[in-house]
């Protein structure tokens, strides 16, 4: 299972931050912030890109293997193929793609909102950098609505009860991460309602911007970890 985790971690995370990270610089940065950022951005897209691929194969031959609780079988056609037949139902299936959609666009989209705090500090890239910056704090709250409207239909279709108490290994892994996405949004608002407004007067404000911006990105990487181990787990 160990493996198993580990690749789905890997995976979802390379998932996330090539999706993330094009749809920040498309949907929000003007051409001349986009064209600044692209040689580094592209770099990280495209070693993600391979990361995804490759994880998402390993992926299948693992969850194959543990399923059929047989080495030989992750890469056998047919126990592969059964794997892809047994990942839910269409309502399920669907949900889970807007909630992994949704989750990608504010996580990936943490680091180059990262790279724009440094743009900022350029005062040909500013203007842009602070328009990329504010369209995505606007849509982020869309963002974070579907996660947390996802998030509550697949509990409920998943463990078909609240996740409290966290009696159970996966109700209290569960339990975490939404301690944890909790404090992510809250980090999101301190950002955007307090630190945001100060940064034309405050050389402080964009280290703490910086400094919080950072510690979203690491709390949301625990989240993937989290999810990557407790879905794994009977949802008891």
């Amino acid at each position: 299972m160990t493996a198993l985790a580990l690749c789905r971690f890997a995976h979802f995370l390379a998932a996330m931050l090539a999706f993330g990270m094009s749809a920040y610089l498309w949907t929000y940065a003007p051409e001349r912030l986009r064209l600044a950022l692209s040689p580094v951005a592209r770099r990280l897209a495209l070693i993600a890109s391979v990361v995804a691929l490759i994880t998402a194969v390993a992926w299948l031959a693992l969850e194959s293997a543990s399923m059929a609780d047989d080495w030989s079988a992750a890469s056998d056609p047919g126990a592969i193929g059964a794997v892809q037949d047994a990942l839910g139902a269409g309502l399920h299936r669907a949900n889970h793609a807007v909630h992994l959609m949704a989750a990608g666009a504010w996580i990936g989209g943490l680091v180059p909102f990262v790279m724009c705090l440094r743009a900022y500090e350029r005062d040909d890239l500013r203007k842009d950098a602070v328009r990329a910056m504010t369209g995505f704090s606007f849509w982020g709250q869309f963002v974070v609505a579907a996660i947390v409207l996802t998030g509550v239909v697949n509990i409920a279709l998943t463990s078909h009860h609240p996740p409290v108490p966290p009696t159970t290994p996966y109700r209290a892994l569960l339990v975490a991460k939404l301690i944890i996405v909790a404090s992510m949004i809250l980090l999101a608002l301190f950002n955007r309602f307090v630190l945001a407004p100060r940064l034309k007067a405050s050389a402080n404000a964009l280290t703490t911007l910086r400094a919080t911006s950072a510690a979203e990105v690491a709390l949301g990487c625990v989240v993937i970890a989290l999810v990557s181990v407790f879905a794994l787990l009977d949802p008891a």
